[in-house]
């Protein structure tokens, strides 16, 4: 929010402002968030912690050494095994879409409620600060009363909002309206995308493959950046004007109710939906075998200690 206040300071009006104070407040704006991403980049690596050796897997409750985790093309084909990467992917399909779909909420203010370009794009900006906020609401909630419980109702809200902008009739005299619609359609999607990858906990992978699972997810659900602008693209030349921006906010209300389809069945599959374990587990064979070693090594070494004290007692 800060950041947001500064840079309104920075950038000129559009109507005030020359083209050559224009480019010179873009290029310190530029550089200024450069300087920010160096500086976040250098306390990462100072703050956090580097070089452990042990990880503690909370899951099963055993210290895993570093070695024993899985590398390779076998960590890949083991996570495509498993049904609960694949729903968890698109899962971040379906948000991520939703999130990609607020940004063209400025087009609407300018074709629909005849905005100007500068009020238009300061709506859609301040609206945005909403980020912070409802990701950080939606995490608290998601510990009251369980990730993916939090997220089906999301996903519900997600859907519901965007219907109410496809489906109510624009009208000049009442941008408030807008705001209104703007405020939730972001408040939900944004709650969404604070909490899609911690459903990776009720999934019960190992802790060991939780890189890899965010990295092959990652792949899979941020895929909206390829083709999200086509499916805008297609219907805003369609049907031009508001009643294009209103068909793309009815799909997109499709794709919110989608992703609750496809949340509800991750709930399922993994055991989570009403916070009741009724669905088998998650865990494949490999985890459960590495669970036993680790569980074998233990006792062995237990037995080890006992026997070394009785040695020494008897001495």
């Amino acid at each position: 929010l800060a950041l947001a206040a500064w840079m309104r300071q920075v950038l000129p009006a559009q109507k005030a402002a020359t083209a050559q104070e224009k480019t010179e407040a873009m290029t310190m704006l530029l550089r200024s968030l450069a300087m920010l991403e160096v500086v976040m980049a250098f306390t990462i690596m100072i703050v956090l912690p580097s070089g452990m050796t042990t990880r503690a897997d909370t899951r099963s409750g055993q210290v895993l050494q570093d070695k024993q985790a899985s590398t390779g093309l076998s960590t890949i084909l083991g996570l495509l095994r498993r049904p609960a990467v694949w729903l968890h992917a698109l899962i971040v399909v379906a948000a991520y879409s939703g999130n990609l779909a607020t940004h063209y909420f400025s087009g609407l203010a300018t074709y629909g409620y005849a905005m100007d370009v500068v009020r238009a794009a300061e709506i859609s900006s301040l609206v945005k600060g909403m980020r912070a906020w409802s990701g950080l609401l939606a995490g608290a909630a998601a510990d009251r009363w369980g990730r993916s419980r939090i997220c089906c109702g999301l996903f519900l809200a997600y859907s519901s909002a965007y219907s109410w902008v496809a489906l109510t009739p624009v009208n000049q005299n009442h941008p408030g309206m807008l705001m209104a619609q703007i405020a939730a359609s972001a408040a939900s999607v944004f709650a969404i995308a604070g909490v899609y990858f911690t459903l990776l906990d009720d999934a019960r992978l190992p802790l060991e493959l939780t890189g890899s699972a965010v990295g092959m997810i990652s792949v899979i659900g941020f895929t909206p950046d390829i083709f999200m602008g086509q499916i805008s693209g297609y219907w805003l030349d369609t049907y031009p004007g508001a009643s294009g921006y209103q068909y793309f906010y009815l799909f997109m209300a499709g794709v919110g109710l989608a992703g609750f389809l496809v949340t509800l069945a991750f709930a399922l599959a993994v055991g989570k939906c009403g916070g009741k374990g009724f669905a088998p587990s998650m865990v494949l064979g490999s985890d459960r075998d590495t669970a036993s070693c680790a569980d074998s090594s233990t006792s062995a070494s237990a037995e080890e200690d006992s026997a070394s004290s009785v040695s020494e007692s008897n001495v």
